[in-house]
């Protein structure tokens, strides 16, 4: 058995194509010299997905989590706001265990919630179904 992490970008028409660990590795790290022409100045949804594998077959969808990269008018990818907001995420998952209960604020500092909340989004039904199809090899769909 094992895992594979598979990551999907949808554009506005629903189109998912899938972009690999490593060209996101790529991007993340140079933005300048990879360019996506068809995603410049859009904010592109995003899936990924850790699917199970049982003789290198993917059998199940484990987990899918959802957020949103932009891309500036050229189509570079905009790492810092990602970083940002992937920040933020993480800032609010742990804030339930970081709080400090003895304080007499009754003011939460609510930024990071608004930041975290800007890089996420629910699929409709029908688009969750195209992704877990997509991630267990049931429909292909380009590559980037």
């Amino acid at each position: 058995m094992g895992i594979s992490h598979r990551r999907f970008l949808i554009d506005p028409q629903d189109r998912l194509y899938r972009m690999t660990n490593t060209k996101f590795a790529a991007i993340a790290k140079d933005p300048a010299s990879h360019c996506f022409a068809q995603f410049a100045g859009q904010r592109v949804r995003t899936a990924s997905t850790l699917v199970e594998l049982i003789n290198r077959q993917p059998t199940q969808v484990i987990r899918i989590t959802f957020a949103i990269v932009t891309f500036d008018d050229g189509g570079r990818f905009e790492k810092d706001l990602f970083v940002q907001q992937q920040s933020s995420l993480a800032e609010v998952a742990m804030a339930p265990a970081i709080v400090d209960r003895h304080s007499d604020s009754d003011v939460l500092d609510a930024a990071s919630r608004f930041i975290a909340h800007g890089g996420l989004w629910s699929p409709s039904r029908i688009l969750a179904r195209a992704i877990e199809d997509a991630a267990l090899g049931r429909i292909r769909c380009p590559q980037l």
